[in-house]
């Protein structure tokens, strides 16, 4: 895993953070950033690892599955949030997500952090995760 570059970092992105217990998935807060450099936690950036982005994330933003397609021998995973943009993953084995605006390739992103950024540079609008229904 890696450390998470701070330049990319936002308010409101998830990264994982190292725990004496092992590893949580969490959202950056303006309390949490206040309590590191007050020195009120003990944890400090060098704990905030990168998130891979994966199918379950997409879809916990609200992205649904529209098309799941062999194409020459690599399988095509595409979602979409019902307006322009989609998120396709060329190759199963490869982490990598090709985000898209009207079918053109934007970017390329890898990290739960990198779409939510992106997302936000596009459309002005925060992703948000889904309410859990347990």
């Amino acid at each position: 895993m890696e450390i998470i570059e701070l330049n990319a970092l936002r308010i409101g992105n998830y990264h994982k953070r190292i725990e004496s217990k092992g590893y949580i998935d969490e959202k950056l807060t303006l309390e949490t950033l206040y309590r590191i450099f007050s020195d009120d936690l003990n944890i400090s950036f060098n704990d905030f690892l990168n998130i891979d982005l994966t199918e379950n994330w997409i879809l916990n933003f609200g992205f649904k599955r529209i098309i799941s397609d062999k194409v020459s021998s690599k399988e095509e995973i595409r979602f979409g949030n019902g307006g322009v943009y989609h998120i396709v993953k060329l190759n199963c084995k490869n982490p990598l997500w090709s985000f898209q605006l009207d079918f053109r390739n934007i970017k390329t992103i890898k990290y739960v952090h990198d779409f939510q950024n992106l997302y936000f540079t596009l459309t002005n609008m925060e992703l948000t995760l889904r309410e859990s229904s347990s």
